[in-house]
């Protein structure tokens, strides 16, 4: 939520021209990298946008032998995710639960970020914020869905509560960011995740 309202404030303050920059920086940013313990590759795209969180999705070559990858929820704050069924999808009204890859929660403190205001003109400070998070295994036939979905909604429990995620389609929403919108994130990982069959 926070880095949505830096963008938002460069927006109000004239900086348009290099926003678009900036969230493709932020969000949907690919990774790639090989194991050095046993030359594993593999693949990420981390933060793709589904307001109000975040997911990334992973592969290795492991993962793509069975067309399968990680989804990992990013909600900010500190909460504790539900075990087992705790995701729960809206694919244009086909509803799908998916089970986690693990018990616990992992919640890490992310560092602040100060802006001295010489590109914007004002200066700003965001904090040290906690992020809490948890994975799980997904098809990658279900990824594809979920990319060309025009309504795509996620529904995560927590211990006392659940959040609604709505995720958009980068051709419905009209966004001038592409790279926020949730389609463009998971098309682009399943794009990079296609390398994986090739010999």
């Amino acid at each position: 939520m926070r880095s949505l309202l830096f963008v938002m404030i460069l927006l109000l303050v004239g900086c348009a021209a290099n926003t678009s920059n900036m969230v493709a920086s932020m969000y949907s940013v690919s990774e790639t990298g090989e194991s050095a313990f046993d030359g594993t590759k593999w693949i990420k795209v981390k933060s793709i946008w589904c307001d109000p969180i975040t997911f990334d999705l992973y592969q290795d070559t492991n993962l793509s032998k069975s067309k399968k990858a990680s989804l990992e929820l990013n909600i900010g704050g500190t909460h504790s995710i539900q075990s087992g069924k705790s995701l729960h999808l809206n694919i244009d009204e086909k509803f799908t639960d998916i089970s986690t890859l693990e018990k616990l929660t992992d919640i890490e403190t992310k560092p602040g970020y100060y802006s001295s205001g010489i590109h914007a003109g004002m200066s700003f400070y965001l904090p040290p914020h906690n992020v809490s998070s948890k994975r799980y295994l997904v098809d990658i036939d279900l990824l594809e869905r979920m990319e060309k979905a025009n309504k795509l909604i996620m529904r995560v429990d927590l211990a006392r509560d659940y959040i609604d995620a709505v995720c958009t389609n980068e051709k419905s929403s009209g966004s001038e960011f592409p790279a926020a919108s949730t389609s463009y994130g998971i098309r682009k990982f399943i794009e990079n995740a296609s390398q994986f069959s090739k010999p």
